[in-house]
C-alpha cells in the first residue's frame, strides 16, 4: 500500500480488517462442511463497513481527495473486499438452500 494510502488511521484500519478477514475466509473454505452462521454474519458486516469507509475515502472532495498510487490501493482493496464478501455470501446462501439457515434452528 502506498505511503499516501496509509496516512490515514481509518483506512490502516479497514486494511488490516480486511487481511484479518481474507485469512477468516481462507479457513472457512477449507472447513468444509457447516460453516458458523454468526461468524459469517460477523465477516460479512466487517466487509460491508469496510466497503463504504473506502468508497467515501474514494468519493472525498479535496483537501480530502485520493489520487495516483492511493487511489489505485483504495479500488483495489474495495474490490478484494466485494470479492470476499460475494463468497461469505455464497456460503451463506449454500447454508440456506441446505436447510441449515435460520430458519431451521431447532
Amino acid at each position: 500500500m502506498s505511503e499516501n494510502t496509509a496516512h490515514s488511521p481509518r483506512l490502516a484500519k479497514q486494511l488490516r480488517l480486511i487481511e484479518d478477514r481474507r485469512a477468516d475466509v481462507a479457513d472457512l473454505l477449507e472447513q468444509g462442511g457447516p460453516h458458523d452462521e454468526a461468524l459469517l454474519d460477523l465477516v460479512a458486516n466487517d466487509l460491508v463497513g469496510a466497503r463504504l469507509v473506502i468508497r467515501a475515502a474514494l468519493l472525498a472532495p479535496p483537501p480530502r481527495a485520493v489520487f495516483g498510487e492511493a487511489r489505485e490501493d483504495l479500488e483495489r482493496l474495495e474490490r478484494e473486499a466485494a470479492a470476499l464478501l460475494g463468497v461469505v455470501l455464497d456460503v451463506l446462501g449454500a447454508g440456506w438452500r441446505s436447510g441449515a439457515g435460520r430458519g431451521q434452528r431447532g
